[in-house]
């Protein structure tokens, strides 16, 4: 009983650091899952929004939070969208809303006992045009925020490059 105890006081604590350190981190591996011709500078860069039932409020604060991020950092033209919308006319043209953020999450069982969790959630980019998933950061983390933050940093940057 006191190592769940102690195992959800330092997830807790891991989480909240984990929050307060993501603000202007840039990805050292964007090669790995930027496409090589990514380019929203004349687009809109679309932002999945997910959708999680009995979670949802604690996801809509997150959504806050990543349309914030959005609104600091990136620049350029972009939406917030539910997946399924993307089947609308609005969407129809692939040249100009050619690429999603999207989210993904994988919990891992870390005791035998079957007792404790790990939730890891990540980002990957989706190109619409040519209907191809690129690979997930790999930074993902518990708190999702802190890995969408490094994700537009490192985007930002690319495309700043050009």
């Amino acid at each position: 009983m006191k190592s769940n105890a102690l195992l959800t006081s330092l997830f807790v604590l891991l989480s909240t650091l984990s929050a307060l350190a993501g603000g202007d981190k840039v990805f050292k591996n964007a090669d790995k899952w930027i496409p090589a011709d990514f380019d929203t500078r004349k687009g809109v860069l679309l932002v999945e929004k997910w959708h999680v039932g009995r979670q949802q409020k604690i996801i809509d604060k997150v959504y806050g939070q990543m349309d914030g991020k959005m609104k600091e950092s990136y620049p350029y033209k972009y939406e917030m969208v539910d997946f399924a919308d993307l089947k609308d006319a609005k969407y129809s043209d692939k040249d100009q809303y050619r690429y999603v953020i999207r989210f993904a999450n994988s919990m891992t069982d870390m005791s035998s006992g079957g007792g404790v969790t790990s939730a890891d959630n990540d980002f990957y980019i989706y190109d619409r045009k040519q209907d191809k998933k690129y690979p997930l950061t790999m930074r993902g983390t518990a708190y999702p925020k802190d890995c969408f933050d490094g994700m537009i940093n490192t985007i930002v940057a690319r495309l700043k490059s050009l």
